[in-house]
């Protein structure tokens, strides 16, 4: 199979009221499909699989969108928030103005292979400059990423958007300490250095967060690192985190042991800030309409 569904169509009454509303398609094998109204009210975002993917349709979480792919290939209804952009090498899960996250691949591996057996890297990301691992270790740790049945842990590639590039990792970690899922770790890293200094962590982080809170409806995102990671600390509490812990002599690397910082941002601290950032950019857009 080379290709997606050739006819969607999306019924929905998205207030409600028409139950008996839903997504009807046509496989590419020619058999219909429908998804009702009540599988949409359950699971905001559908991803529907091709039977030859996996063997079954699988359902994963997200923001309302249909996504029908061999391995790369999404359509969007949500379009303000994801990408319909076939044409692209990857699927355009989340995506902004410079960068796209996509879904971990098994031929992203050899990238990550790369990135993750870098001292200076591996460092940055996760505190541990001596870090090496095979690719075969790297495919047994994403195993359940690469199958999609990991509901603990996304794993993304971020790309660069205007050459579709893989440039980087980053990941939502769930909490699963208790039943109720409330709290996720967010990281990312950029694994190709020219990809440094063009505010592509500052656009992925931020398309992190508004993945952990306005689509998994979670209440707190945690980001952790060294205290020595100026960079690292200084973009969290950019986009709102708060120092929260320091854990002395945490960890330990190039000869000593440095401290480690947690920072925590809140659902409604994150919903104070996108309110005040999107006010300034209206004003600024209505600024410059009245002057032109």
């Amino acid at each position: 199979m080379n290709g997606f569904p050739a006819r969607v169509s999306l019924t929905p009454d998205l207030d409600g009221q028409d139950l008996s509303g839903g997504i009807a398609f046509s496989r590419p094998n020619g058999e219909p499909e429908k998804v009702s109204i009540w599988q949409l009210a359950r699971e905001p975002c559908l991803v529907l699989l091709p039977l030859s993917h996996h063997g079954t349709t699988r359902v994963r979480s997200s923001r309302i969108k249909m996504c029908f792919s061999r391995r790369r290939n999404l359509f969007s209804i949500d379009a303000s928030y994801y990408s319909a952009e076939s044409e692209h090498r990857g699927t355009a899960l989340l995506s902004g103005t410079q960068v796209v996250l996509r879904a971990l691949e098994r031929e992203d591996l050899t990238a990550l292979h790369k990135w993750q057996n870098d001292e200076e890297i591996m460092r940055l990301a996760r505190s541990f400059p001596d870090h090496v691992i095979s690719k075969e270790a790297l495919e047994a740790e994403f195993a359940r990423e690469l199958k999609g049945e990991d509901t603990g842990r996304r794993a993304y590639i971020i790309e660069e958007k205007s050459t579709r590039k893989p440039v980087g990792w980053a990941t939502i970690r769930i909490h699963q300490f208790q039943r109720k899922m409330t709290a996720a770790d967010v990281g990312l890293a950029l694994g190709e250095k020219t990809a440094w200094n063009k505010g592509y962590g500052t656009e992925t982080a931020g398309l992190l967060l508004d993945e952990v809170f306005r689509q998994l409806n979670l209440h707190r995102a945690e980001w952790w690192t060294y205290a020595e990671n100026n960079v690292s600390v200084q973009l969290a509490k950019k986009l709102g985190f708060k120092e929260e812990a320091r854990l002395r002599d945490a960890v330990f690397f190039d000869n000593r042991y440095h401290d480690l910082v947690v920072l925590g941002l809140l659902k409604q601290e994150f919903e104070s800030i996108k309110v005040v950032s999107e006010t300034s950019r209206e004003k600024t857009t209505v600024s410059y309409l009245q002057s032109s």
